[in-house]
């Protein structure tokens, strides 16, 4: 209706932590601590591998490094739901699985520093992060965003209820969502 405002619920995603997949060298490892620490695009990615121990792939699977490493289908269903604020770099990554299967996988890194927080109802530490459980979401600062990751929280995604909404229709697997508080 002309007039009234419409408003976008945003959820917390990251991987359900269970089980774990390994990193297959110590050299990705430092590499992955920068991705979610400093921002900016990257173009010396080394070779990003884990291993599996569990039966299956998950779509959203947890590593030791809190890494957002995500299956080639969950790419397949987010890359389109992007807008044109968003910005994810896809980084090549691989998943071997228990059964010794190589299969393509994605590290989603966010180049641009974005601080979606609202400044007066978020408690910030010391260090000038957001303090766990605290967290309030800007409405003005996410306008216009579907898929987006606050600065060094290194495994969590934001999104709208629209990517939700493909991420169940696709029965996107290894993840979970938690519904954020947001300013008007």
């Amino acid at each position: 209706m002309e007039g009234e405002r419409v408003t976008t619920t945003y959820h917390a995603v990251e991987a359900d932590m269970l089980p774990l997949a390994f990193a297959s060298s110590d050299l990705h490892r430092s590499f992955c601590d920068s991705l979610n620490m400093v921002p900016g695009l990257r173009t010396d990615v080394p070779e990003l591998a884990w291993h599996y121990d569990e039966p299956g792939s998950p779509d959203w699977a947890s590593t030791i490094e809190r890494t957002r490493l995500v299956s080639a289908r969950t790419r397949k269903v987010l890359e389109p739901l992007l807008s044109p604020a968003d910005s994810v770099q896809w980084l090549p990554a691989t998943l071997t699985t228990s059964g010794g299967e190589c299969l393509t996988y994605w590290v989603m890194h966010f180049p641009a520093a974005f601080d979606p927080y609202d400044p007066v109802a978020t408690v910030r530490g010391p260090s000038g992060l957001a303090m766990p459980g605290t967290e309030v979401l800007s409405a003005a600062r996410i306008a216009g965003h579907e898929i987006f990751a606050p600065p060094q929280q290194v495994d969590t995604v934001f999104v709208t209820e629209r990517v939700i909404n493909a991420m169940r229709d696709n029965g996107l697997t290894g993840w979970i969502a938690e519904l954020m508080p947001t300013t008007a």
